[in-house]
């Protein structure tokens, strides 16, 4: 899943973990840089308090007596989280199968590729992409990587549709 920044990819993610965690257990991982702890968008979808308002902790007092559900919602939930990740490519596909194993994971997200750019070199990405798709094929589940693209179509004349080159990650 590829566009340009602040194009909604996270939330759809987001959006898509809750709903199939309802049924089906959904390891979410995400290597973006936030400065409130990545658990919060969720709380947001559920609650429909703006992600802002949860960071501040700017709540009337019915939405807090509110959260108190909504954390036992979440809690309820097959939903694991992981943010962060900056650790080597072997110990993620360890926690990607400890996951598998111990909590029979059917959907695997990886949110923000591009952000890997910053701890590893362009191969090792590749290399983690085709263990990814082999992981997905030998564990039969679903794999989603989320990345975002360069702002490079809209400056280059004639076509502005994207092209595999212009995704970071």
């Amino acid at each position: 899943l590829g566009s340009r920044p602040s194009m909604g990819k996270t939330l759809f993610l987001t959006q898509l973990a809750l709903h199939v965690s309802k049924s089906e257990p959904v390891m979410y991982v995400t290597f973006e840089r936030t400065p409130f702890p990545f658990v919060n968008r969720f709380y947001s979808c559920l609650s429909g308090i703006e992600l802002n308002r949860l960071r501040t902790e700017r709540m009337m007092s019915g939405e807090l007596k509110g959260m108190e559900a909504i954390n036992e919602e979440l809690y309820a939930r097959k939903l694991f989280v992981t943010e962060k990740f900056k650790k080597p490519f072997v110990d993620f596909m360890a926690i990607c199968h400890k996951a598998k194993q111990e909590h029979g994971i059917r959907l695997l997200i990886i949110d923000g590729l591009q952000a890997l750019e910053k701890y590893s070199a362009p191969y090792e990405q590749d290399h983690l992409l085709w263990r990814l798709g082999e992981f997905a094929l030998i564990n039969k589940l679903c794999v989603i990587v989320s990345s975002q693209h360069t702002r490079d179509p809209e400056e280059r004349g004639g076509s502005r549709r994207p092209e595999l080159n212009d995704f970071q990650g």
